[in-house]
């Protein structure tokens, strides 16, 4: 059985949840975890996943050392994210949308769900 999940976090400004989704696909398409991007770029697992779920905003400096850690530098991260593409990649889609089997995807997506829920997003989830 496959499950799609459309988890929307909230966030009070768009070009933040944009960034953030960037940061998510930039990492991804890099085979990095949150915990590997946090550490290359000095800064902390908390506050890299609140950037990536569009809750919180960053300065120059921790822009700077997440682009370099992607592999990237600041103004091609930030045009990607006004474009809604990864620095040298496609399209971003929602991050968190995609299509898992077994019990343990579903595990995984039913708590991830709880935590949106518990921020105020939305979530989704179609059979």
């Amino acid at each position: 059985m496959a499950i799609k999940a459309t988890i929307t976090s909230p966030s009070a400004r768009p070009e933040l949840a944009a960034l953030g989704r960037t940061i998510v696909a930039a990492r991804s398409l890099r085979d990095m975890t949150r915990n590997s991007l946090a550490d290359a770029a000095n800064i902390s697992y908390t506050y890299l996943a609140e950037l990536e779920n569009g809750l919180k905003s960053a300065g120059p400096t921790v822009l700077l050392r997440i682009a370099t850690a992607l592999g990237t530098d600041t103004a091609a991260l930030l045009a990607a994210a006004e474009a809604g593409t990864v620095p040298g990649g496609g399209p971003v889609g929602v991050v968190a949308d995609g299509f898992l089997t077994g019990d343990n995807a579903v595990d995984a997506i039913l708590l991830a769900a709880k935590a949106v829920l518990l921020a105020g997003g939305s979530v989704t989830l179609t059979p």
